[in-house]
């Protein structure tokens, strides 16, 4: 039971500052030498597809901890952008200073992202792909840093509530950025996060809720310095149930906005890479499907 809490709990965490120790605060053992070189090759691969594309942008989003027991298959989003100024395709995104123990934004190499997923030797990468109006517009509000920092909330809170103005996670703050650039910023509201929540909810978004199996999670929530019961409805947690944005949450807003919106899911298993174009979701041990393109992760770096 206490792995199940501590599952949810390290997933809904978003982003730490170090980049090799993203999914928590206590990092694990660091991948080998051969897993860092498929890892980087499997970069490589998604960076050279999102240029063929003539993409400047896309949404992302990993899995850091294995959720499907709750139904979630992603944890994490950011958004990864062709003219960062950290690099071609870093992704900028909000995460947990452990440190200092509040958020910051934080902009990093597609390869270091991906270092963050579920495990080493096998992963899962979504990869929204948005119309070029669209895109040109979030990506003047996700380069803009002022306006960026400006949608950052008071607080880190890793299950935030999405209509809380004070508590914040990753994904919240991506879907807020996404407010500010097509539409938020005109509306009267005082700041410009809750301009964006107004313009949300206009839009008839609403998080899908977490099921939870157990009390306990919200007990293990007090002890947990980026966890907080606050900014909850008391009828949520009669019912077992948390409302924090995901990134599902995320793609479905990005549908509805935008219908056109292409999906790509990649999925690696050790020595091969898995793309899949606007199919079924990719399900545990990336098994293929006809249309999907296999490829192969050369483990050119020896040792483990």
């Amino acid at each position: 039971m206490r792995a199940v809490i501590r599952g949810l709990a390290l997933a809904l965490l978003c982003g730490t500052a170090q980049a090799e120790a993203l999914r928590a605060c206590n990092p694990g053992p660091p991948p080998s030498l051969r897993q860092q070189d498929r890892l980087l090759q499997l970069s490589q691969l998604i960076q050279q597809d999102l240029e063929a594309r003539g993409a400047r942008l896309a949404v992302v989003a990993r899995a850091g901890t294995d959720l499907r027991r709750f139904g979630v298959d992603y944890s994490h989003a950011g958004l990864a952008l062709r003219h960062n100024p950290q690099g071609p395709w870093a992704v900028r995104q909000l995460y947990y200073d452990c440190e200092a123990r509040q958020s910051a934004l934080f902009d990093q190499g597609l390869t270091g992202f991906l270092l963050g997923s579920e495990g080493a030797d096998q992963g899962r990468l979504l990869v929204l792909l948005l119309p070029a109006e669209a895109e040109g517009l979030l990506e003047q509000a996700a380069l803009d840093r002022e306006r960026a920092l400006a949608l950052m909330g008071p607080q880190y809170v890793a299950n935030a509530h999405p209509d809380d103005a004070l508590r914040q996670n990753c994904n919240q703050w991506l879907a807020e950025l996404l407010a500010e650039a097509w539409g938020a910023a005109g509306r009267p509201e005082p700041t410009p996060r809750e301009r964006a929540q107004a313009w949300l909810r206009d839009q008839g978004h609403a998080v899908q809720p977490v099921q939870l199996s157990t009390g306990l999670w919200f007990v293990a929530a007090a002890f947990v310095p980026w966890l907080s019961q606050q900014g909850h409805p008391p009828e949520d947690r009669a019912a077992l149930q948390l409302r924090t944005t995901l990134p599902r949450d995320l793609h479905a807003l990005l549908q509805r906005q935008h219908p056109q919106l292409q999906r790509v899911e990649w999925c690696h298993v050790q020595s091969r890479a898995i793309r899949r174009e606007n199919g079924a979701p990719l399900g545990e041990g990336c098994l293929t499907q006809a249309g999907d393109r296999v490829m192969a992760l050369d483990a050119a770096t020896p040792g483990d």
